[in-house]
């Protein structure tokens, strides 16, 4: 008897589970705007399963037209996944999203090829416009609720170069990062041209960052354009190297630590859409 309800339960549960996957995505999308937020869709098309936006925005940063599909064996480990694409004229970016039973957010396989031009706005760095092209590939980023725990891959600027009253090309430079005990650690070099770069980056768990480097113009490139061009960075020392020392918050992660576990608190329940999905999926089954 235990055994037949207990299969009676999962199969209740695996249909109404169907049935919100099935639900139209126009029907769900206003159900989880807020929940979304800051991302933005326009144009929705398909289902909450597997549907489709013609376009969407991520904060100020267009990401284009978005498709995504959800992984139903995921769900019956309790754990909500997402595989993601994103396309527009001048980028794409496509990765896995995943919520796991205790809450914390993974972003796995990663890549994206980013123009530079559009993340200028991130940084001010005066009359100096960064050019060139972001090529994104993170096997992995954890999130809990609002603090980074963990993230391994590489991010590369690729043919990078500064705008002012010329264009300065700077080269290639790659950042490898990865996780250990005492955080995220970031590892910058150049990858050849007229700049050369080295530098550590680490990143704490509530946010905080800290980077030190050098940044040295090589012998042989036009050292007059390149040198006024790093003028943001600071003044060179007697053998042309500028160093470099900066440190503050991330945005958009906590600066608060993480709250310690109440005394025997109940462990973490897997969190299904809200009721008004479940209605509205049941009313349009019904219909």
């Amino acid at each position: 008897m235990k055994s037949l309800l207990r299969y009676t339960g999962l199969g209740l549960l695996a249909y109404l589970i169907f049935l919100a996957a099935t639900l139209p995505a126009t029907r769900a999308y206003p159900l989880l705007k807020e929940r979304l937020a800051p991302l933005q869709l326009y144009g929705v098309q398909g289902t909450l399963w597997s549907g489709r936006a013609s376009d969407a925005d991520l904060k100020a940063y267009r990401l284009g037209r978005l498709n995504w599909q959800l992984n139903p064996w995921a769900l019956l480990l309790g754990r909500l996944e997402i595989a993601w694409t994103a396309r527009k004229e001048n980028g794409t970016a496509q990765g896995r999203i995943a919520r796991t039973l205790t809450g914390k957010m993974r972003i796995s396989d990663l890549t994206a090829d980013i123009p530079v031009s559009e993340l200028g706005g991130l940084v001010n760095l005066g009359q100096v416009r960064p050019d060139g092209v972001l090529r994104v590939k993170l096997s992995d980023v954890t999130m809990d609720g609002h603090l980074l725990v963990a993230a391994h891959g590489t991010l590369a600027w690729e043919n990078a170069r500064v705008l002012t009253s010329q264009a300065v090309a700077l080269g290639n430079f790659i950042l490898n990062l990865d996780t250990g005990a005492a955080g995220i650690t970031g590892t910058l070099l150049d990858k050849g041209g007229p700049l050369k770069a080295q530098g550590v980056l680490t990143v704490k768990q509530q946010g905080s960052y800290q980077f030190s480097g050098a940044f040295t113009p090589q012998p042989g490139t036009a050292q007059a354009p390149l040198t006024q061009a790093l003028d943001w960075l600071g003044a060179p020392g007697a053998d042309g190297r500028i160093s470099v020392s900066w440190s503050g918050m991330l945005p958009g992660v906590s600066a608060a630590p993480a709250k310690p576990p109440l005394p025997n608190a109940p462990i973490t329940q897997v969190q299904f859409p809200k009721d008004a999905i479940f209605r509205a999926a049941l009313a349009d089954g019904n219909g």
